[in-house]
């Protein structure tokens, strides 16, 4: 769960190029994880609020959902593509019962009564050894419109998005697909 933890936060701080509008659902292809699990990631931008789900699952080829994280909050898109998301919420929701009795036998993140598509707030919260943004804080990314959809700044270690001046330059690879749009 740490290395797709790590992918997702990696996700959720790195993004694309210029657009003034990008209202509507993208969603990335599914992809294997270095842990031989799999995950598809998904963002709806509303007109001032946006929505990142990152499900994971327990095969190499989504199939088997095992959770999901859910961050929502405000965001900012400036004509060159800056992307400032204020974390408003930052959820953690078990999918099946074996990951259910897996969180609950370890108390994790402090919790023992996790249910079936019941979420848990995290923001702020230190789990396993990461520690999960705090409500309010803001992730500095950039986005760029591509055929067919968007990607979003690489994050690295200099450019992390963690301040506007540590904001990616280059962009993934990774293209979240136009599902549904409202520009």
């Amino acid at each position: 769960m740490l290395n797709t933890k790590a992918l997702f936060l990696a996700t959720l701080l790195t993004s694309g190029s210029a657009m003034a509008n990008i209202g509507g659902l993208y969603q990335a292809a599914c992809e294997k994880t270095e842990d031989g699990l799999s995950s598809q990631d998904s963002v709806n931008f509303g007109k001032t609020n946006a929505r990142q789900v990152l499900v994971v699952y327990l095969d190499a080829s989504c199939k088997t959902a095992a959770y999901a994280f859910d961050v929502k909050g405000p965001y900012k898109l400036s004509e060159t593509g800056a992307l400032d998301l204020t974390t408003s919420s930052f959820q953690l929701m078990p999918l099946n019962q074996a990951i259910v009795d897996a969180y609950n036998q370890k108390s994790l993140c402090g919790f023992s009564d996790w249910a079936v598509n019941k979420p848990k707030e995290l923001a702020s919260l230190s789990c396993e050894g990461s520690q999960f943004p705090e409500a309010g804080s803001v992730s500095f990314q950039t986005i760029q419109e591509v055929e067919g959809g968007i990607v979003f700044g690489a994050l690295t270690a200099a450019q992390d998005g963690s301040t506007s001046e540590k904001r990616p330059v280059e962009f993934s690879s990774v293209v979240y697909k136009a599902v549904k749009t409202s520009n």
